[in-house]
């Protein structure tokens, strides 16, 4: 049986980190995930162990949640833990990301030659309109990123949506 990779991109704003945890919710209930803060791979589990989710949510203290503390090296780490899950023995039948540090080509091409371990599916979400756009940037005041990235992470996400045309 091969495990599902879910991966759930954006421009920055559009809602990833919101749009996981309403996935989590509504399959589990949020009380039903437990956190594995150590390395090598942050995550969390569902209560029944068949769904992880890779970084940290509903957590009351952090500015960024999910992937946003993952280092943007966390890639090398995550192939070998991926390696390591082994479905046939094991109850974990589904792996969760969203943001920018582990969404790459390079990872999804990665993923892709394992097809006989994992299956990846790419979900790009829509861009915010301007009003939530305004809304999102009020609520992080923190928040001040430069133009050249900013110009970079839109690139980056209108590639994956040319590459992964049924991701949206």
């Amino acid at each position: 049986m091969t495990i599902k990779i879910l991966a759930i991109t954006g421009v920055p704003m559009s809602g990833k980190t919101t749009h996981i945890k309403q996935l989590m919710t509504s399959l589990y209930g949020q009380a039903a995930w437990k956190a594995w803060p150590k390395p090598p791979v942050p995550h969390m589990t569902s209560a029944d162990g068949k769904v992880v989710v890779l970084g940290h949510y509903f957590t009351q203290s952090a500015t960024f949640e999910g992937t946003d503390k993952l280092a943007f090296s966390a890639v090398t780490q995550i192939k070998d833990w991926l390696l390591s899950l082994n479905s046939e023995e094991g109850p974990v039948r589904e792996v969760w990301f969203e943001g920018d540090r582990l969404v790459s080509l390079k990872f999804f091409q990665w993923i892709e030659q394992r097809t006989e371990r994992f299956q990846l599916k790419v979900h790009v979400l829509p861009d915010p309109d301007e009003e939530t756009l305004k809304a999102r940037k009020e609520a992080r005041p923190d928040w001040n990123p430069s133009a050249p990235w900013l110009k970079g992470r839109v690139t980056k996400v209108s590639n994956l949506r040319k590459l992964f045309p049924d991701a949206s």
